[in-house]
């Protein structure tokens, strides 16, 4: 029987500290060990210093490099749009299952609309959770 797959794309993945990533890393970590399906995580390679749990990374890590990984706000935000670009190309590649989108960098969803028309893929949509709010306090 084929390995079952799936990809997940998101601009934060443990080890570093972000609330959306923790809840990828949930979801990832219950495909594996519950349900015994081989998870993708395409992210962006950059450190960041959110809020949340420290975590060890599960599943098979794809790590793509951002264009800009300084502090400027705006410099961040145009980075982010073109990330987003990179993550969708880079999870196409892989062909590897279903591919589950999140909202993390701007624009990612609009991204995998253009990029991913003939693919499978799912958006999963996470600005309002209150995860967010008790990661900022």
């Amino acid at each position: 029987m084929p390995e079952k797959s799936i990809t997940i794309v998101n601009r934060h993945y443990p080890p570093n500290l972000n609330v959306t990533g923790e809840n990828v890393w949930d979801m990832a970590k219950s495909l594996i060990e519950e349900h015994n399906i081989s998870v993708n995580i395409v992210h962006v390679d950059r450190e960041y210093t959110g809020g949340g749990i420290k975590r060890e990374p599960v599943g098979i890590i794809h790590k793509v490099k951002t264009i800009y990984s300084g502090e400027n706000q705006f410099l961040r935000y145009l980075a982010g749009l073109w990330d987003g670009y990179f993550l969708i190309r880079r999870a196409k590649a892989l062909q590897k299952g279903p591919i589950i989108v999140l909202t993390s960098p701007p624009l990612l969803p609009m991204w995998a609309s253009i990029l991913l028309k003939n693919n499978d893929w799912i958006l999963w949509s996470m600005d309002l959770f209150p995860e967010g709010y008790a990661a900022i306090g």
